[in-house]
């Protein structure tokens, strides 16, 4: 078996193996609200109910961002260094599967109890992965053109000329 074809795709898989343990009942509101409240005590920020169910829905909503751009940015690499896809449909292979996980993060979190499943999240989650796709695909393709061409170094001595 070839594990160059595998090797890539390693980080996309731990990735997605931590985000499916967070998305387990273990890690729901209950979890995290009580170390939002403590950090708000910490800051010295005076907070009733509503102010910390607001500070709780913002990091939840914040970390689903920065996992799935991260969950898109590993797969973007995966599947360029592992395939011959070109960038645009590298990046919607990237999209799908993004979006399927995100689908089936929704459906572990409901299934899993004291969790609930919103399609607004695969919604936020798809789109922050499109966002992060895109913005990778425009960086890489901007170092691509902006390399130094390769150069072959040839060396004459038969009539001591240097090429370079």
């Amino acid at each position: 078996m070839n594990t160059s074809k595998v090797k890539p795709y390693v980080p996309a898989l731990l990735w997605m193996a931590v985000m499916f343990t967070l998305s387990t009942s273990y890690f729901g509101s209950a979890f995290t609200k009580p170390i939002i409240g403590r950090i708000l005590d910490f800051i010295g920020y005076g907070y009733g109910a509503s102010s910390l169910t607001t500070a709780d829905f913002i990091v939840r909503k914040s970390a689903h961002v920065f996992v799935y751009a991260v969950l898109a940015v590993l797969w973007y690499r995966a599947v360029m260094k592992g395939s011959r896809l070109n960038m645009v449909k590298a990046g919607l292979a990237v999209l799908l599967i993004c979006a399927l996980w995100a689908s089936s993060d929704e459906i572990h979190q409901y299934l899993a109890g004291g969790r609930g499943a919103e399609v607004s999240d695969v919604i936020l989650d798809s789109t922050t992965s499109a966002i992060a796709i895109a913005l990778t695909g425009f960086i890489s393709g901007r170092k691509k053109k902006n390399a130094a061409p390769r150069r072959r170094f040839n060396t004459y001595y038969k009539d001591s000329k240097l090429n370079f």
